[in-house]
């Protein structure tokens, strides 16, 4: 009786040893696990880098916007609108990009306490233009200005979806570019729609060509 029981167990401690020698099998059980893990792990990748390409356009296009702007000496509503579409052609957003642009001048001889003013600003895409009352609140994102000196600051806001769940989410990337006017110590925003100079340099060369 003590012999068949040992011997049974010696069987099955010897089937229980095959069974667990035997890697048959083994290969598939951890594909199922590591492919899982690689696939996440290449989906991430993709999702940063393709993050950190929007965001990086996102800022060249601001410097882009503000550059252009700098250059003008007059404009006006549309021509900010015709920008916010650049800033959308320029980052390959699916959604539509806002801009802001606004004009502020610092005054040291002014009474009050903060000495940056407001000339005017207009916002796209519903965004609300800046107010003085929010430039009293908070100023200190402006840079240090001369007495009497005017920038263009330049504000843009993109939404990004990533195409996967990997910890990013929706993101907005807001970015402030503040230049100098380059050509004119001010730039103007008016009401009337700005003409462009290129039909009146066409006019001035054909008023300089004799007639056969």
């Amino acid at each position: 009786m003590i012999m068949t029981l040992k011997s049974s167990l010696s069987r099955a401690n010897a089937h229980a040893k095959a069974k667990l020698a035997d890697e048959r099998g083994s290969g598939s059980i951890e594909a199922v696990i590591v492919f899982p893990v690689l696939f996440f792990l290449y989906c991430a990748v993709f999702v940063w880098f393709d993050a950190y390409r929007d965001n990086t356009l996102a800022m060249k296009a601001t410097y882009t916007v503000s550059d252009i702007i700098s250059r003008e000496s007059e404009i006006d509503e549309p021509y900010i609108d015709g920008l916010a579409t650049l800033v959308d052609f320029l980052t390959e957003s699916d959604s539509p990009a806002v801009l802001r642009v606004s004009m502020i001048e610092y005054n040291l001889q002014d009474p009050a306490e903060n000495k940056y003013r407001l000339r005017w600003s207009y916002g796209t895409g519903g965004k609300e233009d800046l107010t003085q009352q929010a430039l009293d609140f908070d100023s200190s994102w402006i840079p240090v200005m001369g007495d009497d000196e005017t920038v263009i600051v330049t504000e843009t806001s993109i939404d990004y979806a990533s195409a996967f769940n990997v910890g990013i989410g929706l993101q907005t990337w807001e970015n402030v570019m503040v230049m100098r006017p380059r050509f004119t110590s001010k730039i103007v925003k008016t009401d009337e729609p700005v003409e462009s100079n290129d039909n009146e340099d066409a006019d001035n060369t054909g008023s300089d060509v004799n007639p056969a």
